[in-house]
């Protein structure tokens, strides 16, 4: 999805200027905000896990329970959207920081898409002066440093900038990939066929289809 896409789908959910939603959307959005009330409201401890982590999970946090996981394993374009609308607020969770105060609502939301798009928001490369000290700050305080940054209105833009573009970057990678795999079992399927036999299929592909393919070739 490009990025001016995500842009609509947000303008659609906020109720502002952009095309309507269909009745199957507004209630995904509805199901989807439903949802997150009411983990944010259940309680439970982060035990440090708020930061994303190739390793996984640890057992003791409540991001590994599994209506939490059934959230986080929701489709990013319904997440995504979602969350980057709740940076914005202040109220307070039932979610424990370790070992200091229960989580905002915005704060949550950072560290729910840092789970759902596997990337962590130090990883935000800004010039804004308040992200910089922030991500200097996280060292050490981390539930402090995103609270700086998520009380500055132009850091919070930059932050919902960087999630954004992340997510267009791994939707289009998503459909890279998935238009290679499927050149690739093309390719296997040529396999048996004789060289006119291949060459008459391979006509009838598209271009990226051929450059997918031969990509394929030289690797054996």
């Amino acid at each position: 999805m490009k990025l001016w896409s995500v842009m609509l789908l947000i303008l659609a959910t906020l109720g502002c200027a952009g095309p309507r939603l269909g009745t199957d959307a507004f209630h995904a959005g509805e199901d989807i905000a439903i949802e997150w009330r009411a983990l944010c409201q259940e309680g439970g401890c982060l035990t440090g896990a708020q930061d994303w982590s190739p390793g996984g999970l640890n057992e003791g946090t409540s991001l590994h329970k599994e209506a939490w996981q059934s959230f986080l394993d929701r489709p990013p374009t319904d997440t995504v959207p979602f969350l980057i609308t709740r940076l914005d607020s202040t109220t307070e969770t039932r979610m424990h920081v370790c070992p200091f105060q229960s989580a905002l609502e915005g704060e949550m939301a950072v560290y729910a898409l840092q789970h759902v798009l596997e990337a962590n928001w130090i990883q935000c490369s800004t010039k804004n002066r308040i992200v910089m000290e922030a991500v200097e700050m996280h060292s050490k305080r981390r539930q402090d440093a995103i609270r700086k940054l998520l009380q500055d209105r132009t850091a919070r833009a930059e932050l919902k900038k960087y999630f954004l573009d992340l997510f267009a970057r791994r939707k289009e990678q998503a459909s890279h990939n998935s238009a290679f795999t499927a050149s690739a079992q093309m390719a296997s399927a040529l396999t048996p066929y004789g060289v006119r036999e291949g060459a008459d299929v391979i006509r009838h592909c598209s271009s990226q289809e051929r450059s997918n393919i031969r990509q394929i070739c030289l690797r054996y």
